[in-house]
């Protein structure tokens, strides 16, 4: 990869999470995903009794052979009293998932887009509730293609939020 295309690839990496907050580019989205986060809702049956507002932060990172960016940003979880959830990243970004007892869980796509490069991500959110806090951690992949070259990365992270 030449060094324009590196530099172009590392900016819109940063741009990629940089969504996150907020602060897109010419089209971008973020979407409960379509894949499974492997927690279904139980319909309230179990998961009721943790219904309420959870705040606390969010750090996602990407790392890849041409990026290796982090960021930490607000995150409010959302517990519903059906078996939903709700996850608000930043205080813009709303994804949709399920409870299931005390288990939760999300399905995240991110797509980027700006001139001749495309990014997008997949990734998943579990966790769990315990004595009024909510942990858990993300798991997933992306790609980046700048002109003709496409590059990989995984992403990582973890949640921790409080009522």
């Amino acid at each position: 990869m030449t060094k324009i295309r590196r530099k172009f690839f590392s900016v819109f990496m940063m741009a990629l999470f940089l969504l996150l907050t907020s602060c897109g580019g010419d089209k971008s989205s973020v979407s409960s995903g379509n894949g499974s986060s492997g927690v279904s809702s139980d319909g309230g049956s179990s998961s009721s009794k943790y219904a309420g507002t959870y705040t606390g932060s969010i750090t996602i990172t990407a790392k890849g052979s041409e990026v290796d960016n982090s960021t930490t940003e607000s995150a409010v979880l959302l517990v519903r009293a059906d078996g939903t959830a709700q996850l608000t990243i930043d205080g813009d970004n709303v994804i949709d998932g399920f409870m299931n007892g005390n288990k939760f869980g999300f399905s995240v796509r991110v797509v980027e887009e700006k001139d001749l490069i495309k990014c997008s991500a997949d990734a998943i959110l579990t966790g769990s509730i315990s004595g009024g806090r909510a942990a858990g951690s993300v798991s997933g992949s992306g790609s980046c293609k700048v002109l003709t070259a496409k590059s990989g990365f995984d992403v990582t992270g973890s949640f921790n939020a409080s009522r």
